[in-house]
């Protein structure tokens, strides 16, 4: 089974990105307040039981939620009711849920092979008085129960990658994939509830979303042809648009040489 787990080295690389609540500006304040910044983690994964393990480990950077002060960014689980932002947290947690799937199933079927092996061999003691076949028979099937469950809960286990990328979503906001926009006007909404109840007035986000390429090419008519396409009139032929340019081919023989007077002979 694969398990992942964080890293304990400071994460933010980065200042702050600019949100309209500032700064905590109060010791009330500073003691829930939170800020957004790039952040590098390291995550990491483990694979194997008992003294075969296999440890897997991998950098990752995107923007994390800190709490003032502090060097690792907290977990978006804890923090996406807070932040008010249900499509953010429904689009993140997509990429997430596959490697929670694999993982559940992981686990049942190590929970079914152990309960196989069990059942099995329990069986099997209580019948080893009475009836030896019937006993072996027990202790058999329970061994191949738990292999099955042992199979089952490899095949279905996530890989190391994916258990490595989860770990590291579980908290960053990935710019590319997440709305980092979105993230900002949670974070602030966040704040404006702590300035609130700590008796200060906060300061809304009415920062406008900018515009992005796709919207950039929607303005673009999609009838309009490219200027060179515009400069060549359309009923020519494109072999008659422009002269062709002979070229010489590879291997054609050259003329011979002729020298005069012939060279004399020694």
């Amino acid at each position: 089974m694969l398990v992942g787990c964080g890293t304990p080295r400071p994460a933010r690389i980065g200042r702050s990105l600019a949100l309209p609540n500032g700064e905590p500006r109060t010791p009330c304040e500073s003691e829930d307040w939170y800020d957004l910044a790039p952040a590098r983690i390291e995550a990491r994964a483990q694979s194997g039981v008992g003294n075969y393990q296999v440890h897997y480990f991998k950098d990752y950077e995107g923007i994390g939620v800190f709490k003032v002060g502090k060097d690792q960014p907290e977990p978006l689980e804890g923090l996406w009711a807070r932040l008010g932002e249900p499509e953010l947290q429904r689009r993140h947690e997509e990429r997430l849920e596959p490697v929670k799937a694999a993982q559940r199933h992981s686990l049942y079927w190590s929970l079914g092979s152990l309960g196989g092996i069990a059942a099995g061999l329990g069986t099997a003691v209580a019948l080893v008085d009475k009836n030896d076949t019937a006993a072996s028979v027990a202790g058999v099937t329970g061994l191949v129960a738990g292999v099955v469950g042992l199979v089952g809960a490899l095949v279905s286990a996530p890989t190391a990658r994916d258990v490595l990328d989860a770990n590291a979503r579980a908290s960053l906001l990935m710019p590319g994939e997440d709305d980092v926009f979105a993230g900002r006007r949670g974070v602030n909404t966040l704040n404006s509830v702590r300035r609130l109840q700590c008796g200060g007035r906060p300061v809304a986000f009415t920062e406008e979303r900018p515009a992005d390429s796709r919207v950039a090419e929607e303005a673009v008519p999609a009838s309009k042809p490219h200027v060179a396409e515009e400069a060549v009139p359309a009923s020519q032929p494109r072999d008659a648009q422009q002269p062709a340019t002979p070229v010489k081919a590879r291997g054609e023989p050259q003329k011979p040489i002729t020298v005069w007077p012939p060279p004399s002979s020694p």
